[in-house]
């Protein structure tokens, strides 16, 4: 009976943990990923590699 209290405990705490830890990290990869400029249509990071350098560089800083 106690054996089975402290397991429910255990993997509920665990559970829970998780679950509040992805719902804090997900908003904060979000600001993350904006605050190093990706543009807004990025979805994946391997989608960077394909963007062309006038969306991270203007041409006008490039002059």
């Amino acid at each position: 009976m106690i054996r089975n209290i402290a397991l429910l405990l255990v993997f509920g705490l665990g559970a829970l943990y998780l679950a509040v830890l992805m719902v804090v990290a997900a908003p904060l990869l979000l600001l993350a990923r904006f605050a190093i400029g990706a543009p807004p249509g990025i979805k994946r990071a391997d989608q960077i590699l394909q963007c062309p350098a006038e969306d991270y560089f203007p041409r006008e800083d490039l002059a």
